[in-house]
This record gives C-alpha cells, sequence and structure tokens, in this order.
C-alpha cells in the first residue's frame, strides 16, 4: 500500500535528521489517504517540532476532526496551543509585559499543564511579583481553569 510507503520513508527521514523530506513524505501519505488521521498527525508533530505552530495545528486540528475520540490527537493539539501561548509569553515579557507573560504562560499551562518551561517561568515571575499569584488565580478561575486546589493538595503531597 503506497500510504505505508510514504510513512516509512517519512520516519526514516525522521531518523536522519531530514525534516523537509520528512514533511514531503507526510504530504504524499496524505495526499494518497486524505480521510487517515495517522499522516496528519505525524505531520503534526513533525512541524511542531520544526517550530511551524500554525502549520502543526492546522494539521493536528485535522487528525481530530477525523478522529475525534482519539485522545491522543486531542493532547498533541493542546500541546501546540501551550507551545503558541508559551512564545508568545516569551515576547511579551521580554516587552516587560509582566501581566501579559504571567496571563500567557497561564494559558499555555492550561493548554498543557506538564509545560515545564511554561511552570518555571510562572513561579519565577510569582517569586519576583507575589502580588500577581492572585491575579493569575482568579483570572484562571474566571476561565474556568482554576486547579490551585489541586497544586496545593500536590504541594503538601510532596512535602513541599
Amino acid at each position: 500500500m503506497a500510504i505505508e510507503r510514504f510513512m516509512n520513508s517519512a520516519y526514516a527521514y525522521l531518523y536522519i535528521g531530514d525534516y523537509d523530506e520528512a514533511k514531503a513524505a507526510f504530504e504524499r501519505a496524505i495526499a494518497e489517504d486524505p480521510d487517515n488521521p495517522e499522516p496528519y498527525f505525524h505531520a503534526s508533530i513533525t512541524a511542531h517540532r520544526s517550530g511551524f505552530y500554525d502549520e502543526a495545528r492546522r494539521l493536528a486540528e485535522r487528525a481530530v476532526s477525523l478522529c475525534p475520540e482519539y485522545p491522543i490527537y486531542r493532547s498533541h493539539l493542546g500541546r501546540i496551543m501551550a507551545s503558541k501561548w508559551f512564545e508568545a509569553g516569551k515576547r511579551a515579557h521580554i516587552a516587560g509585559d509582566i501581566r501579559g507573560a504571567l496571563s500567557l504562560y497561564g494559558k499555555a499551562l492550561d493548554a498543557d499543564p506538564l509545560h515545564l518551561e511554561a511552570f518555571t517561568y510562572v513561579r519565577e515571575i510569582i517569586s519576583i511579583h507575589p502580588e500577581l499569584k492572585d491575579e493569575l488565580e482568579e483570572e484562571r478561575r474566571d476561565t474556568g481553569t482554576d486547579d490551585s486546589s489541586c497544586h496545593r493538595r500536590c504541594e503538601r503531597s510532596n512535602g513541599a
């Protein structure tokens, strides 16, 4: 089957670090079977790792739309969104917009609670500006993503 050949070619190109050829092979797999979510998903991973977040998001959204019941596709889309929010947060941070950066890092954590860099930056900002902790928690409550009680339970159980 041609799609398997294209997918195997893409994996081989990834193995040797030729991301442009891997992308092209994934695109051929998509053209061969446009209703198969796998090549969209793997092409999205490649685009995400290469820093092409908009393309990665488009591909991941297509994989989710083709197979909405598969949680890995949805989780990957969350990681892409977290990367986008984190990069926007870094730009705001560099520009001196600490509140904006904190809000964007919070959105990154909402999209991917395991985003270590966003978590680290949030902790750093709050350690320097403790008055912003309440604002962040309030914002997260307003958007329905406040998990501070969960964090407090985890911190207590870990002795932190």
